[in-house]
């Protein structure tokens, strides 16, 4: 018998799906009551008003409390018993049902439950002790029949142990046990807690920011309104004197090219015009931009520009009369002077073969009394392309660079000036768009020089709170100049056993990335921080739900929600090893699982390498490196 009424309590009319559907259902509809009545409670408490009818008051006037004739008997009830102390009661109970709503487990219930009943009497008898509000007007004072009875008690226990003396810090004791037990009761988590003091932080800032911008601006343009009404008329400063641009070309010099992209593209942007670098807050200190007068100065007389066209006139005469005397006959095409190699463009006559021309590219050279020439055709077109050393070679400046309209308005996430190109443009590579970035030469070639560029090029674009480096240096002198600038993320590592702890923190670092970029849905460091610069403004909370197991009761699984510890944006970092040789000596495999590591993973996180070695041998650039 007991096993068929076992059968039968199994037994439902509808689908197990269905049953859940149902549950969640109602379990949603009651949180909402429950937060609606909740509410509803709170506002008829504080409309509260002595004079409206109520069990124990008979009144004739209209009834002010804002739940009419139901809210002004539930606020007297509670009024006249708890005091203000019957908030809590329905205050806890709407966060209940947020929490019920979200389906957030509270843990230790019954505990908290006989929490929040002691946390209400303590509250109840520490307003007993103040004075009744001026709006109440009530016998029992602020804490209400209960509150006034316990604090009665609580004063005659201390006048009979003889401690009448600290009455007032009675109060006090009060109100600072209540507090905790208060919160407690709520149900929250601590990392609930956390989440929520930290968006309010971030509201209040945002609040605080915007008040600050709509009086900035308010008196910002008040000023043009007095001005306006008086009369009066606003001073203006000088005008900035404006740059010319490095390399004119006279438009008279006919046949060489008027490369007017050239000019504009190294034209200075506006950061070089401006006297005064641009200037950025960070936590409350002032940072500028490095001034580009720490750079060695790239300017050019005119009279060398000129001298510079005429000889590329004359090489052009030079060039043709060469190839007339192996029977090369054609017209002479624009040419492109650039810092260390001029190309001329010449169109051959129909019936002149390409490898005739090609052939003759020593004795070109030989003509021209030059150490080598260079000819090729020119993709797409009916030119042949001659390349010739110039006399006097210019000698590239990073600051004409940096300080052009190009570096200033180029759209790469993380640019690195490299040079110029054989006809004079600037040459931008992007850093976030390669793999990891290799430089390897013998001593003398030049990888130092171009380590500094790659991170004067950076540190030019970028503020430190959008970019961090970490620069791990074993020959001592080649980075350590960068020690402490405020763009680095530690001090500049040259213990090379140091540097095998540096490169594990950044794997670490790149971990706890993923871990948060799973949290907020993002597939890369830029979506991330877009997402929670938006949350923060909007004073938002970004979480995930996750299984933690199953229910042993239902078999059904438990789900906990991780929030977003911080909610700021995270820079981008760049790691710059000048010398990977000493590193793999030291620790060979723990350098090479760091770096595996890194280079498999770390540009979605915003991470970066640099690395540069005089020895890409086996033992150095391994395999597993090599392979990434």
């Amino acid at each position: 018998m007991k096993n068929v009424t076992n059968e039968l309590d199994k037994t439902t009319f509808l689908p197990d799906q269905l049953n859940v559907l149902i549950k969640k259902r109602l379990i949603e509809a009651f949180s909402v009551i429950v937060f609606f009545i909740s509410t509803a409670f709170i506002i008829s408490i504080l409309s509260y008003h002595p004079n409206d009818a109520s069990l124990n008051t008979s009144s004739s006037e209209p009834i002010q409390n804002i739940m009419g004739s139901p809210g002004s008997i539930v606020s007297d009830l509670a009024i006249q018993n708890l005091g203000f102390a019957a908030l809590l009661i329905f205050i806890t109970t709407a966060c209940w049902g947020i929490l019920l709503f979200r389906k957030i487990k509270i843990d230790l219930f019954w505990i908290r439950f006989v929490t929040l009943v002691f946390s209400i009497l303590i509250a109840a008898s520490a307003l007993a002790g103040l004075e009744t509000m001026s709006f109440m007007n009530t016998v029992n004072g602020s804490g209400g029949i209960i509150g006034n009875i316990l604090l009665n008690s609580l004063l005659e226990i201390n006048n009979t142990i003889g401690l009448a003396a600290y009455e007032e810090k009675i109060y006090i004791a009060l109100f600072a046990l209540f507090f905790p037990i208060y919160l407690f009761s709520l149900g929250f988590s601590f990392e609930q807690w956390r989440v929520f003091i930290l968006s309010c932080k971030n509201t209040f800032t945002w609040l605080v920011k915007s008040l600050y911008l709509l009086i900035r601006k308010t008196l910002h343009y008040s000023k043009y309104l007095i001005f306006a009404i008086f009369g009066l008329e606003e001073k203006k400063g000088h005008d900035r004197e404006k740059n010319e641009p490095f390399f004119q070309v006279n438009p008279n010099q006919g046949g060489v090219i008027q490369d007017r992209e050239i000019n504009h593209l190294l034209t200075p942007g506006k950061r070089a015009i401006a006297s005064k670098q641009r200037a950025f807050v960070l936590d409350s200190k002032e940072y500028r931009f490095p001034p580009f007068d720490l750079l060695k100065s790239t300017e050019k007389s005119s009279r060398n520009s000129q001298l510079d066209l005429q000889a590329v006139e004359n090489n052009k005469k030079l060039l043709s009369d060469a190839l007339n005397q192996f029977e090369i006959t054609g017209q002479m095409g624009v040419a492109h002077p650039g810092p260390i190699v001029t190309l001329y463009e010449f169109q051959p006559d129909p019936g002149i073969r390409l490898s005739r021309i090609i052939a003759l590219s020593d004795d070109v050279a030989r003509s021209m009394s030059k150490s080598t020439a260079r000819i090729t055709p020119l993709t797409g077109s009916q030119f042949v392309g001659i390349e010739l050393p110039n006399e006097n070679k210019e000698v590239v400046q990073l600051r004409e660079l940096l300080e052009s309209k190009f570096f200033e308005t180029t759209q790469a996430r993380l640019p690195l000036v490299l040079g110029k190109d054989i006809s004079g443009k600037p040459v931008i590579a992007d850093l976030g768009s390669m793999p990891h970035l290799l430089i390897a030469g013998t001593t003398g070639s030049g990888k130092s020089v171009a380590i500094n560029t790659m991170i004067l090029s950076l540190i030019y674009k970028y503020h430190p709170s959008e970019l961090k480096f970490l620069m791990i240096d074993p020959k001592w002198v080649e980075l350590s100049v960068y020690d402490g600038i405020p763009n680095l993320a530690a001090p500049v590592v040259t213990d090379t056993k140091k540097a095998v702890y540096a490169l594990q923190k950044i794997v670490q670092e790149m971990e706890k990335r993923y871990r948060d970029m799973s949290i907020v849905g993002a597939k890369n460091i830029h979506t991330y921080n877009e997402k929670v610069v938006e949350a923060a403004k909007n004073g938002k909370e970004l979480f995930k739900t996750v299984q933690v197991g199953f229910d042993s009761e239902t078999g059904k699984p438990n789900e906990k929600e991780e929030y977003l510890e911080d909610l700021s944006p995270k820079p981008m970092i760049v790691v710059v090893v000048d010398e990977m040789a000493d590193l793999m000596t030291v620790a060979k495999r723990e350098v090479e699982t760091a770096v595996q590591r890194l280079s498999q993973m770390a540009r979605a996180a915003g991470i970066h390498l640099i690395m540069a070695t005089q020895r890409p041998s086996v033992d150095v650039i391994t395999g597993t490196i090599k392979a990434n």
